[in-house]
């Protein structure tokens, strides 16, 4: 369905990095439930390489279910690392999208048996920036409701010691999600269509990948293949030459 959007749909380029991320990860049926942090940290990388801000926010969800009525709650305002265990829920939030994206709302069993994979909702009306948001939306019969801490609370759980320990990996895990992205909208829409697509950044990196073969070098990096005066280079998204005045990556809050 992401695929099949108009180009000109933000939603299209929101959401196919979680989609991707959550094609992986499903590979990986014994992924430990508490992976929030490292996969929010994953797509806030990939945005930030199609020029699209995100930000880790520590949420609240609630979840009440279908005819039943049941309720429950996960996640805290304040959450708290344990040692290695971080006892809460992350989420990302794209303030000037105005997007919320889980992309692991599916370890809840009652978010999971009305629907599986990531969830993404509009904030219709919320222009919250790092302070608190709340967000409301349906999955299937079940109401979901998230309120997210302030941004500082965030930033403060990625300054923990088993959170840094993973920053560049996640850094390099968030490129590659970013590059399937650019690959696959580089060979799905033809140069008319990739233009009309609404985020400069990511937008310039589709219509520069078109016709670029891509390839997995033995680190597991996707690169593009660039032909050049010396020659053919496999270079990595973010090497790949882009217009002059390109919208920079999007800055990112994270200790690395």
């Amino acid at each position: 369905m992401a695929l099949a959007a108009d180009p000109a749909d933000p939603m299209q380029m929101v959401a196919l990095p979680a989609l991707v991320l959550d094609t992986v990860v499903a590979q990986f049926p014994r992924l430990p439930a508490g992976r929030c942090v490292d996969d929010c940290v994953v797509l806030m990388h990939a945005y930030a390489d199609l020029g699209i801000r995100a930000q880790v926010r520590a949420a609240v969800i609630t979840v009440t279910g279908g005819g039943d009525g049941e309720f429950f709650v996960h996640g805290a305002l304040v959450p708290q690392w344990t040692g290695e265990v971080f006892d809460g829920h992350t989420v990302l939030w794209l303030p000037d999208a105005g997007y919320l994206v889980d992309p692991t709302a599916q370890q809840f069993p009652e978010i999971a048996e009305h629907g599986s994979g990531p969830i993404l909702a509009w904030a219709d009306g919320s222009g919250a920036d790092g302070g608190a948001v709340r967000v409301r939306l349906r999955r299937g019969t079940a109401r979901v409701g998230y309120s997210l801490a302030l941004a500082e609370v965030g930033a403060a759980v990625l300054g923990h010691r088993v959170a840094r320990a993973e920053a560049q990996r996640n850094r390099d895990r968030g490129m590659n999600v970013a590059a399937t992205v650019v690959e696959t909208l580089a060979e799905l829409l033809d140069p008319v269509d990739a233009a009309r697509i609404p985020h400069p950044r990511g937008c310039a990196l589709v219509r520069a990948a078109h016709g670029l073969p891509c390839v997995v070098d033995d680190s597991g990096f996707r690169r593009f293949l660039v032909s050049g005066p010396g020659g053919q280079a496999a270079v990595r998204l973010d090497q790949i030459p882009l217009p002059s005045g390109t919208a920079p990556r999007a800055a990112v809050s994270v200790h690395e």
